[in-house]
């Protein structure tokens, strides 16, 4: 009777899962009309205001027009060595007796 209590578990999840999966999945109630006209209304809102601050923002001078760039409070760069670095005998070679096994 134990065992058939541990294979029931599994399948009362399941139903419980397909179940949710129904209920999550059925497509919504219709707006009413006044929830969906007051949305639509603080949209047009938003979209307004945004466009208004974008309008007054590009109107400003930017406080970084009339200062120097960063490159320019740089110090002069020191010029890089790009010769290839040499590599001492040995190093990085693998050799028969480093392999697993002994190398036979």
């Amino acid at each position: 009777m134990t065992a058939l209590a541990w294979l029931a578990i599994p399948l009362v999840a399941l139903l419980i899962g397909l179940i949710s999966a129904a209920r999550m999945s059925r497509p919504r109630r219709p707006a009413e009309v006044e929830e969906s006209v007051e949305s639509f209304v603080r949209f047009r809102q938003a979209l307004a205001a945004q466009s208004r601050s974008a309008a007054t923002r590009s109107a400003s001078p930017r406080p970084h027009e009339n200062s120097p760039s960063p490159r320019e409070n740089l110090p002069p760069e020191r010029p890089v060595d790009r010769t290839p670095a040499r590599v001492p005998e040995g190093v990085g070679a693998v050799t028969a007796d480093r392999t697993p096994g002994g190398g036979s």
